[in-house]
């Protein structure tokens, strides 16, 4: 009998939507819910923000398909703690950005320890200058 790891863990106690992500050639994003679980609805919209930040313009979901917005989403600070190391990590660079949306997910792993990174967050940021902000989401859209 199982009593421990991650074989012992019962889904239907999850909170979390367990998910696994497929990207199409066309840099479409497919999901699908791990076996036992489901994509509760309150995440979708999480889900689809995320998405949208990373740069897919469509998203597969089990019951629907979602064309998201063509324009870029606003860029801002994307930060992130080390849980493993405690190294802040911040960057709101177009280099960073556009890597980024290449990508189609954030850095995984920290620069400093090599560990799992949780996911970044994103803080809206107020360019200094209304051109340089135009010319940022110019850069990111092409």
């Amino acid at each position: 009998m199982i009593s421990g790891g991650p074989a012992a863990m019962q889904l239907g106690r999850v909170r979390a939507s367990l998910l696994d992500f497929y990207i199409t050639e066309s840099d479409e994003l497919i999901v699908e819910p791990v076996s036992g679980s489901s994509l509760k609805e309150e995440h979708t919209a999480i889900l689809l923000e995320w998405a949208r930040t990373v740069g897919y313009e469509r998203i597969w979901l089990p019951d629907q398909v979602i064309d998201i917005e063509a324009e870029p989403a606003i860029v801002g600070v994307a930060k992130v703690n080390c849980r493993t190391c405690g190294a802040h990590w911040q960057d709101s660079s177009t280099d960073f950005w556009l890597k980024v949306r290449d990508n189609g997910f954030f850095p995984a792993s920290c620069p400093a320890c090599g560990d799992s990174l949780p996911e970044m967050t994103v803080e809206a940021e107020e360019a200094e200058d209304s051109d340089e902000a135009d010319q940022a989401q110019a850069r990111l859209a092409s």
